[in-house]
């Protein structure tokens, strides 16, 4: 099992599309949408951190699709927003660089204690349950 790839996967991912949405001002349309996506991703790492078998693991299935469908959902409110300038993608970086960052990290974190702690394949199964594919996805990252 490939823990690592998809772990750092998901990363390149979140990263690449939290910084699609710029930030322009105070409260604006791009920080909710960087908030509830840094949200969104702790809200996925709770489910996982809840998960202690495979038994827990099936049940997760039905809240895991959920979370899935809202990713997808603020994904395309982050693409409605358009790319950032440079001037919007440096402030983005400086706001919500660490959070985006501690996020996805304690994501990586439970998906490799899933590999160790489930089975080798729950990390690929909870991808599937959320309907979300990091390599289909890469095209979104920003250079």
């Amino acid at each position: 099992m490939k823990v690592k790839t998809i772990g750092v996967g998901v990363m390149s991912v979140a990263l690449g599309i939290f910084l699609l949405m710029g930030i322009g001002g105070c409260k604006s349309e791009r920080e909710s949408a960087a908030s509830n996506f840094i949200s969104l991703i702790d809200e996925i790492a709770d489910r996982l951190s809840q998960i202690k078998s495979n038994t827990d693991l099936v049940d997760a299935k039905g809240d895991l699709e959920k979370l899935g469908a809202r990713m997808k959902d603020q994904m395309k409110v982050m693409e409605k927003l358009g790319t950032p300038t440079g001037d919007e993608k440096k402030a983005l970086e400086a706001e919500y660089k660490s959070k985006m960052e501690k996020a996805t990290d304690r994501l990586q974190d439970e998906l490799k204690r899933l590999a160790k702690d489930v089975s080798d394949s729950a990390p690929m199964e909870v991808m599937a349950m959320l309907n979300i594919n990091p390599m289909e996805m890469r095209g979104m990252d920003m250079e």
